[in-house]
């Protein structure tokens, strides 16, 4: 993406207003960039107009870190090698930033850009007029080492490396690996954009390096001040992080500590209330059962008192039947007896009359 670079021919072009029309972005000394804004969407991007004014390396470094903000972060990015280039000749403090990429084509050259609001601001920018005396002694051997700074990002590994070489102003080079970008390109799939934190993450670390390397002049090393400034950075960000987890981690077991509690106490209250449900329905059952034995015993003692009467009746008639069974073989004894008499004096009438038929029969053979 191509930017006018003209210089800037008079002050009166320098104030022209860049609300006033739309063809403002046509006139020299202006510009049209846009804006990154976070919101809880992600990031949303506004043009803008602004004068063009010469820049420091800082600000070179700046309208890259804006370029490659402008486009939607994917999840696994990588950035292109740029080089910034520095043109000592004259009194010109103008940078260029070319930027290498076989998929745009030849390298471009961008003017500088105002001040980058987007980015997190710096506390406090690293100073390099510190005498060596006051660097600790831990970081005395170490004040040229090379160093790589890694970049904190939820799915990448994007890291800085700056060699270990001799200071040279003519040119300075920062390698970014595994951030792939295209400035060209426009539309990127939703489930590859970066969150709006993590981008202000990545941006403030690009913007932390570019200060530095804004503030050393173009060095390629780093002291061991800007070392412990940088270590110290992660370090903050890493226990901020770590805080950050304890604390959800702690709300979370809360709330769901809570919800526990909150289903307990209504599992309570349902058991509570089929509890009271049941005594009331054994309640009801024993009343109901109570009443029925009541009308049970009065029917039994109802039945007794009608089995006792039966009883009493039949006694009563059994009694009878006792004295004429009694009366009845009393009769028959006396009959018997009376019988055995009579057949006794029959025998001896019989006997009688039949020895006085003989004689008679013996009478009357005889004559």
């Amino acid at each position: 993406m191509k930017q006018p670079v003209q210089e800037p021919e008079s002050e009166s072009t320098k104030q022209t207003n860049v609300d006033s029309s739309n063809n403002l972005s046509s006139q020299k000394g202006i510009k049209k960039i846009r804006k990154p804004q976070f919101n809880r969407k992600g990031l949303l991007f506004h043009e803008v107009y602004v004068l063009v004014s010469p820049a420091s390396h800082k600000r070179q470094a700046l309208d890259m870190a804006q370029k490659l903000q402008k486009k939607k972060r994917k999840s696994a990015v990588q950035f292109e090698i740029f080089t910034v280039e520095t043109d000592h000749d004259g009194d010109s403090e103008r940078s260029d930033i070319r930027i290498e990429d076989s998929v745009i084509g030849s390298p471009q050259r961008d003017s500088p850009q105002v001040e980058f609001r987007a980015l997190p601001p710096i506390s406090s920018p690293i100073t390099t007029s510190v005498p060596v005396s006051t660097i600790s002694p831990t970081y005395s051997t170490i004040m040229h080492e090379a160093i790589i700074t890694l970049f904190s990002s939820q799915s990448t590994e994007a890291q800085i490396m700056i060699h270990d070489k001799e200071p040279n102003n003519d040119e300075i080079m920062v390698s970014f690996a595994d951030l792939q970008v295209d400035p060209g390109e426009e539309n990127v799939p939703d489930n590859l954009i970066m969150s709006g934190n993590q981008l202000k993450i990545l941006n403030s670390k690009i913007h932390s390096l570019l200060q530095i390397q804004a503030d050393t002049g173009g060095r390629k090393f780093l002291t061991g001040i800007e070392r412990e400034y940088l270590l110290k950075a992660q370090e903050i960000r890493f226990l901020s992080l770590v805080e950050g987890i304890e604390q959800k981690q702690a709300e979370r077991l809360v709330i769901h500590s809570k919800s526990f509690d909150y289903e307990i106490q209504k599992l309570c209250d349902v058991a509570k209330e089929r509890h009271d449900l049941f005594v009331e329905q054994v309640s009801k059952m024993k009343e109901s059962v109570d009443l029925k034995i009541v009308e049970l015993k009065f029917e039994l003692s109802k039945e007794v008192q009608k089995m006792e009467k039966n009883y009493t009746l039949l006694h009563g008639k059994v009694d009878v039947n006792v004295t004429v069974v009694t009366k009845l073989v009393e009769f028959n004894s006396e009959y018997m007896n009376k019988l055995e008499v009579k057949s006794e004096k029959d025998s001896q009438v019989f006997k009688k009359m039949e020895k006085s038929v003989i004689k008679n029969q013996g009478v009357y053979f005889q004559g």
